[in-house]
């Protein structure tokens, strides 16, 4: 097992790269629904997200679950998407939350 270390906001994080891009698996491939096409779509024009992602071994089309609603009752009201990634590793402290790129990860 090869650990890397990055700090985020005073936040170590230990993690293994390898074994994080080995989590993969029909679980969390690429989906072709609605929401997940969108999902990426956004994410693929914001190339700070990717390059934070890939740190630690996420494909950014590999999301482990994305949830969306709308935030009003009119058809053309927002849409909050929500998508989550594993990190196979631990960090230092009781909670963590970073806000960058125009996204919340915690």
């Amino acid at each position: 097992m090869s650990l890397n270390t990055t700090e985020i906001n005073s936040v170590k994080i230990t993690f293994d790269k390898e074994k994080t891009k080995a989590y993969r698996n029909s679980f969390n491939s690429p989906c072709d629904c609605q929401d997940c096409r969108n999902f990426y779509k956004n994410l693929e024009d914001n190339n700070e997200i990717i390059e934070f992602l890939n740190i630690f071994g996420i494909d950014y089309q590999c999301s482990d679950e994305i949830f969306s609603w709308e935030l009003g009752e009119e058809s053309n009201s927002f849409i909050h998407y929500e998508g989550y990634y594993g990190v196979y590793g631990y960090f230092d402290g009781d909670d963590f939350n970073y806000e960058n790129f125009g996204i919340k990860i915690t």
